[in-house]
């Protein structure tokens, strides 16, 4: 009987180890990661890419495809090779410049000297990818890597029209875009 005990009981340990191995694997989807390659633009001194994040690890062919919608936990790890979900404060330096909305592309352009950045209003899924698509080609919301001070909600941009300004998302589950900087 207490052999018998003990080789459930190794099974067990087997059963949720490789659980735990499996999980750690997938978090950042490292065996799926497809490397492209986007030349970026320089906005007050970060590298920003130029299109959104497609597929995991995927940047959109262009950068007026709104790519795809992330939960934020899936957005942490959503960037190709080299790149990452932007701060915070890398976020808020662009509600800082000057930009403007532009309604035949639909979504937001950012200006600094000579370079410009689009982020397309892809809207946003309520429950992450599967979810119904609200407001597509009027929301542009941008995850970022910063969670807020309590741990349990997380920063984002968001644009409309003339409006643009930082926000606090109480549900991680939403599917915003995800719009990567250089390491």
């Amino acid at each position: 009987m207490k052999t018998n005990n003990k080789m459930r009981k190794y099974y067990y340990f087997l059963f949720v180890a490789a659980g735990l191995i499996i999980s750690l694997l997938s978090a950042c989807n490292t065996l799926k990661n497809t490397i492209t390659y986007d030349k970026g633009v320089i906005i007050n001194g970060v590298k920003w890419a130029t299109r959104n994040v497609s597929e995991l690890g995927t940047f959109a062919s262009t950068p007026e495809d709104n790519g795809n919608y992330y939960t934020w936990k899936d957005a942490q790890c959503a960037c190709p090779k080299g790149w990452r979900l932007p701060t915070l404060s890398e976020l808020a330096s662009l509600v800082e410049l000057d930009s403007k909305w532009n309604y035949k592309k639909k979504g937001r352009e950012f200006i600094s000297g000579d370079n410009t950045l689009f982020l397309p209003a892809a809207g946003y899924r309520l429950n992450g990818n599967n979810g119904v698509l609200n407001s597509e080609g009027q929301y542009a919301n941008y995850w970022s890597s910063t969670p807020s001070i309590n741990g349990l909600n997380s920063f984002y941009l968001h644009s409309y029209g003339s409006q643009i300004y930082l926000a606090i998302s109480i549900n991680r589950t939403n599917g915003y875009s995800v719009r990567c900087v250089k390491k």
